[in-house]
């Protein structure tokens, strides 16, 4: 079986800086709302309850002003974050 690799790889010094800009922009907007997801499912899970009356992606979406997709994301990669870090370490004694 033949394997093709495509690669399309962008450096920023080859494109406007304005479109790195915006990339940029959109990157660190995108790193927040997982980083608040994740931060608000931990509070919820240690509290045991939940002070938000919707789910958490239309809170990400409506909080950080995402659409459908960059909040989609958001939340389900700090589900495998989720996944991969317990909340609560297991202690053996």
């Amino acid at each position: 079986m033949i394997r093709f690799h495509s690669r399309n790889r962008v450096y920023k010094n080859k494109i406007a800086v304005t479109y790195v800009n915006a990339i940029t922009d959109v990157l660190v907007n995108f790193n927040r709302a997982k980083h608040f997801a994740f931060a608000t499912y931990t509070k919820e899970k240690r509290s045991g309850h939940s002070k938000r009356n919707k789910s958490v992606h239309l809170t990400v979406k409506e909080r950080f002003g995402l659409d459908d997709y960059y909040a989609n994301s958001a939340v389900q990669e700090m589900m495998q974050k989720r996944l991969i870090q317990p909340i609560f370490p297991i202690i053996r004694h």
